[in-house]
């Protein structure tokens, strides 16, 4: 037996037989969402689905262009910042030639491990940036007698290719600190003096070598020859007795006569020699100096109340005025500054 049958209204019949329609959501942000790629013409746009009512469509609607407005957003940012990064950055060093610069890491250049190649052996290739950034030095080279008042060091050409004469006015002190540092040089140095007790062992007690220097009363003895890696040094310290007829001169060999006084007979001797050194002088021996190498008046009046450890250098047509700046172990060696 059938029941009576149940009446629909015909909206209510086409509301159950309709699929219920789907509520969009918004899509979750991924890892791609840091650099989305903006929406092209091409694209396919996604439809409702069939039966969706007009209100359904309204919210998607929204929020695809909420979406659409954040992925351009994004883009903008992210291309601010490398644009940013880009003008911070400074520009790479150049690579090119073999002298400065290295391959970068990844560069074909550079091995399997990362390392660089086996240095060639043979022609190398610089750029020109890089042969403009070559310097060399030009430090005078000779032998340091003392410093300026700047403190820089002053070194004076002791030893040349050709014979060179020189003269020190003043006393044993300073003429064992040039010979001392003639030692330090490597010249072979000959001493002929009439005070022998002042040279004995000084030599020896400077270089550890009995060889260095050799020390005679008197006579003419033979100098031994020199190069510009071993000079020769005669030093003639005959006190106040009239210098002797030094023998000749050659190539690297350098005769310093050392005058205890300056008097007349001593002028032919400062006439003669290519740099003069003189410590300070008194009263009589500045007018002369003064007159003999034609200096200034207040170069006169300075010779005579420099310190003990300053020398007046002459030569070349100039005048310095040095401080020695003896260190420790010349002050062990030669004692305090003195004349």
């Amino acid at each position: 037996m059938t029941g009576p049958r149940e009446e629909r209204h015909p909206y209510q019949a086409a509301v159950q037989a309709a699929p219920e329609p789907a509520i969009r959501q918004p899509a979750e942000p991924d890892a791609a969402a840091a650099y989305p790629v903006p929406v092209g013409p091409t694209d396919r746009q996604v439809a409702a689905p069939a039966g969706a009512d007009a209100g359904t469509a309204a919210v998607a609607a929204p929020a695809a262009a909420a979406q659409a407005a954040v992925a351009a957003a994004t883009v903008t940012r992210a291309t601010g910042r490398a644009a940013a990064v880009a003008a911070a950055a400074p520009p790479a060093p150049a690579t090119t030639g073999t002298v400065y610069g290295q391959p970068p890491p990844g560069d074909p250049r550079r091995g399997p491990a990362g390392r660089l190649a086996r240095l060639r052996i043979g022609s190398h290739t610089v750029s020109r940036a890089a042969l403009s950034r070559l310097r060399v030095p030009t430090a005078t080279a000779g032998l340091v007698l003392g410093v300026d008042r700047n403190r820089i060091p002053v070194p004076v050409r002791f030893f040349r290719p050709e014979p060179t004469r020189t003269a020190l006015v003043g006393g044993t002190w300073a003429a064992q600190l040039v010979v001392l540092r003639a030692l330090a040089l490597s010249a072979r140095v000959v001493v002929v003096t009439t005070d022998p007790a002042a040279w004995y062992g000084f030599g020896e007690r400077v270089t550890g070598h009995d060889d260095r220097l050799q020390v005679h009363p008197g006579g003419q003895p033979e100098l031994p020859a020199g190069n510009p890696q071993q000079p020769a040094l005669l030093v003639q310290d005959l006190g106040l007795a009239a210098a002797a007829a030094a023998p000749p001169l050659g190539a690297w060999q350098t005769r310093l006569t050392v005058l205890r006084r300056l008097d007349q007979s001593a002028v032919s001797t400062v006439q003669d020699s290519q740099l003069v050194l003189m410590q300070r002088l008194d009263g009589l021996e500045a007018p002369l100096a003064a007159s003999t190498l034609r200096l200034a008046a207040h170069s006169e009046q300075f010779l005579q109340v420099m310190a003990h450890d300053m020398v007046a250098v002459m030569g070349d047509g100039t005048s310095r005025y040095l401080w020695l700046a003896q260190t420790e172990i010349e002050r062990h060696f030669t004692g305090p500054p003195g004349r």
